[in-house]
């Protein structure tokens, strides 16, 4: 069972890392072992199935029991083979499973002398805390005890656990989301892992994680979820390659890749991802990836675990929005490193902070603003007009921290905001501290403030409520 379930929870990690940034993996595992809730360890028993610390249901744990202080002895704890006997609600899935019980035990009431009996008669209906609409529904006695229908689930202490981390993810990413300086969660290893005699990789070996290494400065313009989409071989710019490096990490091996992960063989194609909206926007560029093995050392990480963490660290998390790729990286895993560099025309050059240019579109999810009414491209095309009004003019300059300068102009047709905004992005580095609103970019005067209103709109297309601009991340590198 253990390994069942170890083995299942590596298996919704993976699913969760090839969904994209849209979906964060909560992981728990840690914070269970530190409060000494775990049931993973097989040299371990637990004696003690009812007291405070356990997160975990146990084979004999009793909620309507008297709790132990886990300090207890084992002959003081809850005795086993009963329980206290309680109600369970007919109607629910819990009920379902009493009513299989009883029926089974009907049918073979020897099965009752091998099952944990309850301590005297359980109670009426009247003796517990129920609503009317409960009365109706009515309870049956409950013949599963708590620990026999529940095991491996988390208790109530452990749900509440899993609960304040769910919160304090949404908190750190929404503060990623504005720019907040919010401390990254550290999880030192995987505390309970996968079977390594299956298919999952084998256990992290002790000491520390290891960490990417690149350089902030140096950006290539490609957005983290473009080099780490979905996590599939077919979508991500590494996928192919960590399939032929797991045939034989022996021996080192590069590939040159286009943004589908395809070698450059042939023409150029990209693949529609989400996002970008415009995949023809990564033509220009090349994906250089690199394994140099490093003898018969353990590797601590997979080849796509590897890359993934890459894209997912300080390397993969630059520019305004905090989604922008370095132009090359490393990580060391032991058996060796993985690297990459990222190359094409487009890929500014670094002589301290990059001058401004154009990076490709970011688009938000569809649904990261609500629900509302279908967008209407001729009034995009008119509100931008009245966005950029007066933005050619020496005051429509936007400056590095003087939020006087940024630019903001909303309204409400039939129903459904039209917002528009220009702002400098906090944190946000570049060799110039201001830039025309009206032409960011003095040797291109096809990008317009109007032409980069309607160009997210018309290139995004995912109905939300807000038309964006953000020069931090159109134009900006940092």
């Amino acid at each position: 069972m253990n390994t069942l379930v170890v083995n299942m929870n590596k298996a919704l990690s993976d699913a969760v890392g090839r969904a994209g940034d849209g979906v964060t993996f909560v992981d728990y595992d840690q914070y269970y072992q530190l409060g000494r809730g775990r049931f993973c360890e097989d040299k371990y028993k637990e004696t003690e199935p009812n007291r405070n610390g356990l997160l975990f249901y146990e084979w004999n744990t009793d909620d309507s029991a008297d709790p132990t202080d886990g300090q207890t002895a084992a002959a003081a704890a809850q005795e086993s083979g009963s329980f206290t006997p309680s109600l369970v609600m007919n109607g629910t899935f819990e009920g379902a499973i009493n009513e299989y019980v009883r029926k089974a035990l009907e049918k073979d009431p020897s099965l009752a002398d091998h099952a944990a009996k309850a301590q005297g008669t359980a109670p009426s209906v009247d003796s517990v805390q129920a609503t009317d609409e409960q009365k109706v529904i009515g309870y049956s006695s409950n013949l599963v005890p708590d620990g026999y229908g529940r095991v491996f689930h988390p208790r109530p202490n452990g749900h509440a656990m899993i609960a304040d981390l769910v919160l304090d993810h949404v908190s750190r990413n929404y503060g990623k989301r504005i720019n907040q300086d919010w401390p990254a969660e550290t999880i030192s290893s995987d505390t309970c892992p996968a079977n390594a005699a299956g298919t999952s990789p084998s256990p992290t070996p002790s000491g520390p994680a290891p960490s990417p290494s690149c350089d902030t400065n140096a950006l290539s313009g490609i957005p983290n979820n473009v080099f780490h989409g979905s996590g599939t071989s077919s979508t991500d710019v590494y996928g192919k390659f960590c399939d032929a490096v797991s045939k034989d990490q022996k021996n080192k091996l590069e590939w040159t890749t286009d943004a589908s992960g395809t070698q450059k063989t042939r023409k150029l194609r990209s693949m529609k991802r989400t996002p970008p909206p415009n995949p023809n926007a990564y033509d220009s560029y090349s994906f250089d990836l690199k394994f140099e093995p490093a003898g018969d050392a353990t590797c601590s990480k997979s080849c796509s675990d590897a890359y993934a963490l890459i894209a997912q660290s300080n390397c993969g998390q630059q520019g305004g929005e905090h989604n922008g790729m370095t132009a090359k990286a490393s990580l060391d895993v032991g058996c060796g490193t993985y690297s990459y560099e990222i190359t094409g025309k487009d890929v500014p050059a670094v002589s301290g902070p990059p001058k401004p240019f154009l990076t490709a579109q970011y688009c938000f999810p569809d649904n990261v603003f609500g629900d509302h009414g279908d967008i209407e491209p001729d009034w995009v095309n008119e509100y931008a007009g009245f966005a950029c009004a007066g933005t050619a003019l020496p005051e429509g300059t936007i400056k590095k921290g003087d939020s006087s300068t940024f630019r903001y102009w909303n309204t409400t047709t039939n129903g459904v905001p039209y917002v528009f905004s220009a702002v400098w992005e906090d944190n946000c580095e570049s060799s110039v501290t201001e830039m025309s609103l009206w032409q960011p970019l003095p040797d291109d005067d096809k990008t317009t403030c109007t032409s980069m209103f309607t160009g997210d709109y018309k290139d995004c297309r995912f109905h939300s409520p807000h038309t964006l601009m953000s020069f931090a991340t159109d134009l900006l590198s940092r």
